[in-house]
């Protein structure tokens, strides 16, 4: 099993126990790659280990996720996806008219999280945002 050393490093720093079904989910975050479902996060563990059920992936993401070793939101398809931290804080512009989803670099919420901190003294949770309009394309499209 593959798994980002990072994140083992990680979670063991916090002094989380890695079961194996803990890196199994691990695993699989990481060959998958990119945005997944807990679904898709499960069957994949199930390749390697078919008695784990889906629960106990939806707890051990939940865990990953609450020690900031995964992220998840919903990119406007109504289901929750999971990524690792790995690569750092990033975000995405979704297109509402054809689903484009456009990867943001972390500078683009600074500022607004910048002015949270000065304005409302309100430290936010900006590690992963999701962001849905009209990308250029379908604007162009719409204007002709």
């Amino acid at each position: 099993m593959t798994h980002p050393p990072e994140a083992i490093e990680a979670l063991r720093a916090r002094g989380v126990r890695i079961t194996p079904q803990r890196e199994a989910v691990l695993c699989a975050l990481y060959a998958l790659g990119g945005h997944v479902t807990a679904e898709e996060v499960y069957e994949a563990v199930c390749q390697t280990m078919p008695h784990v059920g889906l629960a106990t992936v939806y707890r051990n993401l939940d865990v990953l996720h609450q020690l900031g070793v995964a992220v998840v939101t919903d990119l406007g398809d109504g289901h929750l996806q999971w990524e690792l931290t790995i690569n750092g804080p990033h975000h995405h512009a979704v297109c509402r008219k054809c689903g484009a989803i456009t990867q943001l670099d972390d500078t683009f919420v600074q500022e607004l999280a910048q002015k949270l901190r000065d304005e409302l003294n309100f430290e936010a949770d900006l590690n992963h945002m999701a962001f849905f309009g009209t990308c250029a394309n379908c604007q162009e499209k719409a204007d002709t």
